[in-house]
């Protein structure tokens, strides 16, 4: 890690990383540029290996995807964790090739009142059966949570958001991004709602199970 970390910082002048992050003193837009730059090519190799990537990483690549891949995406994942878990007792397994079948397209376009209420009421009855840290890796994280593995991540973006809260500060928008009492993502610190934002209903990627639910609460950045 160290060496790949000197290596970027005698390849990149210090300076020029540091401009970037003046530049957008946002860590969640600047991961969003960097997601909406992927060529065709360069984005379905991050969509094939997209668990290796930080969470806040899978949501900005699963946000350029189209409705019908981001439903393809989860529905893969789905299917490798029923996959690699032989042991799940048949009820668990049943809920969660009803929820594998819940996931349309239009579940990560613009849910409807109805299509998130199916998919919590499935959710919330296969967290029952598997426990809350299998259900979060199943249908929140699209993975495994930050820390937990080596998480890949473009060096110049892993020092740049380094710079940004060291040096720059993080700007942050009014909207809500979270749900208090859940995980916040990258270098956030916790979700709270004792901050005022504006609750976020969509477009797609929001929050909660498969990232559908509103956000309403606020993640508060810090070390």
């Amino acid at each position: 890690m160290f060496l790949a970390v000197l290596i970027v910082l005698l390849t990149v002048p210090a300076e020029v990383l540091l401009l970037r992050a003046i530049a957008v003193p946002d860590q969640n837009t600047a991961i969003r540029n960097w997601a909406e730059s992927l060529e065709s090519r360069s984005l379905q190799q991050a969509v094939a290996r997209i668990q290796t990537y930080p969470v806040v990483y899978r949501r900005e690549i699963m946000r350029v995807l189209t409705p019908e891949q981001r439903a393809a995406t989860w529905r893969a994942h789905i299917a490798d964790y029923l996959q690699s878990r032989p042991t799940l007792d048949a009820n668990a397994v049943d809920l969660i090739r009803a929820i594998h079948d819940a996931l349309t397209p239009s579940l990560f376009d613009r849910p409807s009142d109805a299509d998130r209420e199916k998919v919590r009421a499935l959710a919330e009855q296969i967290e029952a059966h598997i426990g809350q840290t299998e259900a979060d890796y199943l249908m929140k994280h699209l993975g495994p949570l930050d820390g937990r593995f080596a998480a890949y991540e473009p060096w110049t973006m892993a020092i740049t958001n380094r710079l940004r809260t060291l040096f720059v500060g993080v700007a942050q928008s009014n909207d809500c991004d979270c749900i208090p009492m859940e995980q916040c993502y990258g270098y956030a610190a916790h979700c709270s709602d004792a901050v005022g934002c504006n609750y976020y209903y969509g477009p797609w990627p929001a929050c909660g199970w498969f990232w559908t639910d509103p956000c309403t609460g606020k993640c508060l950045f810090g070390w």
